[in-house]
């Protein structure tokens, strides 16, 4: 473990000091025949060494909560140091296509394989071999001080064992993609810019992966990549302020005779010169260039800015996460500090990925036992995991809806399939308690087929389009007077 907190290492050392200080008291007491006053200075040992656990318990459970931040943090500290550095990213193939038909637990083992792997390397090479769990199947490698003939070697060892060993434990084929490149030259670089740079040897992995990478001209090659990202991104990061982030939201509402307003979820929007932008255009371009968590706090804060008024509109809140907000703890601080504050009086419900859940199921866990935030499989019907993560979750209390993939609505009518996996959703939801929400509903035979299906709740245009805040307040106003209802009992479309 590499300790990158500075604050937290200081204290380890000095605790580790006094407990040599202590140990050495105590041995000159015993040896003194001084019993009395070597039990004491034992029990104070006994004090130390247990607050010394403290410590290390701490900078174990930081290390493993952002692992990857403590890592791309130590590639930006290792670029000062002498030597040549590689930066290399190993991606296990078909994960997606292992847990759609084998489910999560064939592909954990698929992972843990390229882990075992990893770490029998890295137990070799742990005087210049540096690796870490990335996201969605990635492993992220740093060389060094070490030559590129060496890196170059580790790397198709493993690419090597990949393609030997793909099918002797797993039921399908999980080679690797493997793309490395040599970063001694990169000088002063950002986190952010270390997140592009992954994203770039991803790609190239999945599209034409050479291994290892050193030339100028490669070098140059992915500097021009990133110097088209920055320009890309440029109109981003100008939005990416409180003062252009806001939020619409969207009501879930009930398929049945009633049509009560259930709940809303929040939609990240910017301003633009003509109005709002929906933040759903560039949300792959947030992910690829690490602007998620930046765009994620910005909505919290926009949901907390609005607070006073939501709270005249609905007691529930769908609101999305990304997984990269999640891993870390600055954001997941801010979201428990908004839900024993300023959204105490609203039942909270993150939307994550199957994907996101499954990665990040312990502090899911923690947060709804916890802070009491309930969570929505977001995209169900997609396939990522089985249904046993699914049971599993449900049982816990952890996870109370499940939002249907806006494919399957789009597809009713039209192919059989998807009829029947709404049917077959909606008897499992039924069995373990859970809320069905199907996206997407933009016509009346759609949501008159689904209330036919006895799906919980639907959203879409048909039922209530996207829109401001104060716009919402108004319509439930005007809709409540007009139709006499007390509350927040709902309305009728």
């Amino acid at each position: 473990m590499i300790c990158l907190d500075l604050k937290l290492c200081d204290q380890i050392e000095e605790q580790y000091r006094g407990i040599v200080r202590q140990g050495a008291v105590l041995h000159a007491l015993l040896v003194a025949g001084r019993h009395e006053q070597a039990y004491l200075a034992w029990q104070d040992l006994r004090q130390r060494v247990g607050q010394l656990e403290q410590l290390l318990g701490a900078l174990y459970l930081e290390a493993r909560s952002n692992g990857i931040g403590r890592f791309l943090g130590f590639v930006q500290a290792a670029l000062y140091l002498p030597g040549r550095k590689y930066l290399a990213v190993v991606n296990l193939q078909h994960l997606d296509h292992i847990n759609k038909l084998y489910g999560n637990e064939v592909g954990n083992r698929a992972l843990d394989r390229v882990e075992a792997m990893l770490r029998e390397e890295f137990e070799r090479h742990r005087e210049w071999l540096l690796y870490t769990r990335g996201i969605a199947g990635d492993f992220y490698l740093l060389g060094l001080g070490v030559e590129a003939d060496r890196f170059r070697g580790l790397l198709e060892r493993l690419a090597a064992r990949g393609r030997r060993d793909s099918g002797s434990e797993l039921p399908v084929d999980a080679g690797f993609r493997l793309q490395g490149i040599e970063i001694t030259r990169l000088g002063e670089i950002s986190t952010e810019d270390l997140h592009l740079v992954i994203q770039y040897l991803t790609d190239r992995a999945h599209r034409d992966g050479a291994v290892l990478e050193t030339s100028a001209e490669a070098v140059e090659a992915m500097l021009d990549w990133l110097r088209e990202r920055y320009r890309q991104a440029l109109d981003l990061r100008t939005r990416l302020i409180e003062e252009a982030t806001d939020i619409f939201i969207q009501p879930l509402v009930t398929l049945d005779e009633s049509r009560e307003i259930h709940a809303f979820e929040v939609l990240g929007r910017f301003r633009g010169e003509n109005g709002y932008l929906s933040a759903g255009l560039f949300i792959d371009d947030l992910i690829a260039l690490g602007l998620a968590p930046l765009f994620d706090r910005l909505v919290l804060q926009a949901v907390i800015r609005h607070a006073p008024t939501l709270a005249k509109v609905t007691s529930r809140l769908f609101v999305n996460v990304s997984a990269a907000s999640l891993a870390q703890p600055d954001y997941v601080q801010r979201l428990v500090d908004a839900l024993h504050g300023p959204l105490e009086g609203f039942e909270v419900v993150m939307e994550l990925t199957e994907q996101v859940l499954l990665e990040h199921r312990a502090l899911v866990r923690d947060l709804h036992e916890e802070h009491g935030l309930t969570f929505a499989i977001d995209d169900f019907g997609t396939g990522y995991s089985t249904l046993q993560l699914v049971i599993e979750l449900a049982l816990e209390g952890t996870v109370s809806y499940l939002k249907l993939d806006g494919s399957l609505t789009r597809q009713l009518g039209i192919t059989e399939a998807s009829e029947r996996i709404m049917q077959i959703t909606r008897q499992m939801a039924k069995e373990l308690n859970l809320v069905t929400v199907v996206e997407f509903i933009e016509t009346l035979v759609q949501a008159e087929r689904l209330e036919a299906l006895q799906m919980d709740l639907g959203q879409g245009y048909l039922l209530g389009v996207p829109d401001p805040v104060p716009v919402w307040q108004g319509k439930l106003a005007y809709l409540r007077s007009k139709a006499s209802l007390p509350g927040e009992s709902g309305f009728t479309f």
